[in-house]
C-alpha cells in the first residue's frame, strides 16, 4: 500500500476532482471527434488528416475540411455536425472511469466536500453529470470559462478550493492530464493523479509530478 497516498487521503477534507478523463472516461470523444465526422460524411481520413485535427480547435476544423474535401456543406453547417456530435458524445454515451462512482459515494459517506473544476463547458459537463448520477454528490461545478482562465495556471483550483471552504493542507485535486497536474501542484495543491490511455504517453512525467498515482479508482475505496 502506497503510505504517502494513504497520508494524503487521511488528511482530505475536501476534493477537486476534474471531469475529462478523470471522472468521466470522455476524452476518446475529442481524441476521434475528426474522424468520427469525416466518416458520417463517407469520407475516409488519412493519418495526417487524423493528426491535423488532434492540434485544431472546432471551428479550425470546420474550415479544414470545407478547404480539402469536396463537400457541398459549409463550414458553419460542418461545425454545427461537430458540436452535435461532441454534445451527444456527453448527452448519451460517456461512461463514468471505473470505480468513479463508488470512490464519490465513499467520500460523501465520510463528509468530504467535492467538486468539479473543468475546461469543458458546463452545458456538456452538467449534461454528462447529470445522467450518471454524479451531480448529487458535488457541492458545485466550476468551468475555465467562468473564471477566464485555462487550466495552464492554477486559478480554477485556487477558486475551486475558495468555494469549498478548503486549505492547501486539506484540499486534494484529481487530475488525469500532465499539465493540468503541473498547474496544480505549482498552486501548493497536493494531487493524486488517475491513468487515462489518452494519457499513456506522458505517464512517467505523470507519476513523478503527482503526490499520487492509480490506476482506478478502485485503488483508493480501501484507504479512507
Amino acid at each position: 500500500m502506497n503510505s504517502k497516498l494513504t497520508q494524503l487521503l487521511d488528511k482530505m477534507e475536501y476534493a477537486i476532482f476534474d471531469l475529462d478523463g478523470t471522472l468521466l472516461d470522455s476524452m476518446p470523444i475529442w481524441v476521434n471527434l475528426g474522424e468520427t465526422v469525416l466518416k458520417s460524411l463517407d469520407i475516409i481520413p488519412d493519418e495526417e488528416t487524423n493528426r491535423r485535427f488532434k492540434t485544431m480547435t472546432l471551428t479550425q476544423s470546420s474550415h479544414y475540411i470545407k478547404e480539402h474535401f469536396p463537400l457541398k456543406i459549409s463550414a458553419e453547417e460542418l461545425l454545427k455536425i461537430f458540436t452535435d456530435t461532441v454534445k451527444k458524445g456527453y448527452e448519451e454515451e460517456a461512461p463514468l472511469k471505473p470505480y468513479a462512482m463508488d470512490f464519490l459515494k465513499l467520500l460523501k459517506s465520510k463528509n468530504i466536500k467535492m467538486c468539479v473544476a473543468t475546461a469543458s463547458e458546463r452545458h456538456l459537463t452538467e449534461a454528462a453529470l447529470k445522467r450518471t448520477g454524479v451531480l448529487p454528490y458535488l457541492d458545485f461545478v466550476i468551468t475555465c470559462s467562468d473564471i477566464g482562465k485555462t487550466k495552464e495556471t492554477p486559478d480554477i483550483y485556487l477558486e475551486a478550493m475558495r468555494k469549498l471552504g478548503g486549505t492547501l493542507q486539506n484540499t486534494v485535486v484529481f487530475e488525469d492530464a500532465y499539465f493540468s497536474i503541473i498547474s496544480a501542484t505549482n498552486g501548493g495543491f497536493p494531487v493524486v493523479a488517475i491513468y487515462d490511455e489518452c494519457a499513456k504517453n506522458e505517464k512517467e512525467n505523470i507519476q513523478k509530478s503527482a503526490d499520487g498515482y492509480i490506476e482506478s479508482f478502485h485503488e483508493l475505496l480501501h484507504m479512507i
